[in-house]
């Protein structure tokens, strides 16, 4: 995925514990390797770029050529918005942090001004308020050793939990952070049971299938579950870092066996029945299967906090996601087009479409163990994240007995579900209009409207009020894209089983 965790697929994210440690609003910054602003933007998009890719293909014989290319340039920008949304929303606590300790600062030392550390965000210009009305200047910076505004916290916020999850706090208190912890267990648990899915799929084309999709998880499940006793992170995500290069080779053999078989005929069969989607069903398959493959906003801070200037987030963002669309085009509608002659709807993963040679099946093979060492990154930070929220600490003598049996009873599941699943495209596009919608274009602007007006002092609010605007329009939208298509996919994966 990126050079924090040097993993590829799309949705698995950097462990709290690993190489880049989150900025926590109540962490000093660590001295462990920070990202330039390139390798940033690189670690952006080969957060997107992973084995989500693989369904864009079907995405794009979903929602229609030309509707694929309008459609990814809207969810482009959609989360380049909702990213920038993040990053405000944390200046705006970290904002209100400093003018409650100036505050308090200043009715000890009996002094009604203060200077403002303003090295990593600006505060906004004109008068500050705090909390007892005392009137700041707001436009004046203070040497960088006056105040560490990585401290600036509220003492009841909570320890354990990442950025992301403490800003649901600040916005909602305890019930914010158990909400979002719940919908990234829902969706990670989810990821599991897609991983082993696509596992069973790849199996399933190859002589190593037992016939049975049911014998089959049995056979998966048994290799995953070495891996899913290793606790050494680094050592799983550098070997599952070869994902990336497989995935490019996986589309430069389908692209030379469509035009091998194809030509480029397909640019002639182009009418206006493939430019659209056919149904509401389809445009569903269509929007999670992209929504899925970026799925960068749940992880904003994550990637801000690994960067050696993390006031260039919001240019790496937009850099990183425009690559992104222009590849994801190039994937999506070039290879839909190409195979229309031969395979006019994608049903499936884009491997799908390759006929059983010796190159195809391994392809297949190693792309199911890019799957198999995988799921570990995801077991880990999801068994440790359970723990937490039974509150079972991890010097807790028997943590690391119990951490390991959630891992094998999530790898069990997963492997009973993935047996009654069709192809795993049908549940990545469930879960990216579920999980990653509502992480993605619901959250951010809830959280951004609610410290809007718990933060901000009264002027910021009045000179900014036309936001407000845009983000409720915004959350109705993205409301209301989650609720229907999360149904319309629901359905559909019901039909298919």
């Amino acid at each position: 995925m990126s050079t924090l965790n040097n993993e590829s697929t799309p949705l698995l994210r950097p462990h709290p514990n690993e190489e880049s440690q989150p900025v926590r609003l109540s962490d000093s910054s660590t001295d462990q390797a920070k990202s330039s602003f390139i390798q940033s933007v690189l670690n952006i998009a080969k957060m997107c770029i992973g084995t989500g890719s693989l369904g864009l293909p079907f995405g794009a014989s979903q929602g229609g050529i030309l509707f694929n290319v309008i459609g990814l340039f809207i969810i482009t920008v959609w989360n380049i918005f909702m990213v920038n949304r993040l990053l405000k929303t944390l200046d705006y606590i970290q904002q209100h942090n400093i003018r409650s300790r100036i505050c308090g600062d200043d009715k000890r030392n009996g002094s009604n001004e203060k200077f403002i550390n303003n090295s990593l965000m600006s505060i906004p210009t004109g008068k500050e308020i705090c909390n007892d009305n005392t009137v700041l200047k707001g436009n004046e910076i203070a040497d960088n050793s006056s105040i560490d505004r990585m401290n600036m916290v509220n003492v009841d916020e909570p320890q354990s939990s990442d950025t992301f999850a403490k800003v649901a706090w600040y916005a909602f208190g305890s019930k914010g952070v158990h909400t979002i912890d719940a919908i990234m267990i829902t969706l990670m648990i989810g990821i599991i049971v897609s991983y082993e899915d696509a596992a069973l799929t790849f199996i399933e084309q190859t002589s190593l299938t037992t016939g049975s999709k049911g014998y089959d998880a049995v056979l998966i499940f048994s290799v995953i579950i070495p891996f899913a006793c290793i606790s050494e992170y680094k050592s799983i995500a550098k070997f599952s870092a070869f994902g990336l290069f497989l995935i490019i080779g996986v589309f430069v053999v389908v692209v030379n066996y469509g035009i091998h078989t194809n030509g480029l005929h397909g640019f002639n069969q182009i009418t206006t029945d493939n430019l659209w989607p056919k149904s509401l069903s389809s445009f569903s398959n269509w929007f999670g299967a992209v929504v899925f493959s970026y799925g960068i906003v749940p992880f904003t801070f994550n990637l801000q906090e690994s960067m050696e200037d993390p006031a260039q987030m919001p240019r790496a963002t937009k850099m990183a996601c425009t690559a992104v669309f222009i590849i994801y085009f190039i994937i999506g509608d070039f290879v839909a087009i190409i195979f229309l002659p031969s395979n006019h709807n994608f049903g499936g993963d884009v491997l799908s479409v390759l006929p059983n040679t010796w190159i195809s099946i391994f392809i297949r093979l190693a792309m199911t163990s890019v799957m198999v060492t995988s799921i570990p990154l995801i077991l880990i930070p999801t068994g440790d994240l359970l723990l937490r929220k039974v509150g079972i600490r991890s010097d807790h003598k028997y943590a690391s007995r119990i951490s390991l049996t959630l891992r094998v009873s999530m790898c069990c599941i997963g492997a009973i579900i993935s047996a009654a699943l069709p192809n795993f495209v049908y549940v990545m596009s469930f879960l990216g209009c579920l999980c990653v919608s509502l992480m993605s274009f619901v959250y951010p602007l809830v959280v951004h409207l609610v410290c809007f007006y718990k933060f901000c002092p009264e002027d910021v609010r009045k000179a900014n009020s036309k936001h407000v605007f845009l983000d409720g329009v915004l959350l109705l939208f993205g409301t209301g894209a989650t609720i229907l298509t999360s149904y319309l996919t629901y359905r559909t994966l019901v039909n298919q089983l």
